[in-house]
């Protein structure tokens, strides 16, 4: 895998389709994980029972998990696009 980059910043070039592949799944799977953190600030919360960083911690953890999975699973289709899009396929049906 060669490497390029300005300064002090590189950024790995990949060379197989099985890692541009594994890079868009992980892109999709952060994204998805953005937006269940982005619908969970949504949830009203309850003052009776205030939040903790332990639970935060943990709630973080989940997405990121779940979001993973998702990606693994086909997720929303968003990495798939993404593969075409790198691999020159710009076909998109709308």
């Amino acid at each position: 895998m060669e490497v390029y980059g300005i300064g002090a910043i590189a950024v790995p070039i990949p060379k197989e389709p099985r890692d541009e592949r594994e890079a868009c799944a992980q892109f999709e799977a952060l994204l998805i994980q953005k937006l269940l953190e982005a619908m969970d600030r949504t949830v009203p919360r309850s003052t009776l029972f205030p939040r903790k960083r332990a639970e935060e911690f943990y709630r973080l953890m989940w997405f990121e998990a779940v979001a993973e999975e998702v990606a693994k699973e086909g997720g929303v289709g968003l990495g798939e696009r993404l593969l075409q899009y790198l691999q020159g396929a710009k076909v998109f049906s709308r």
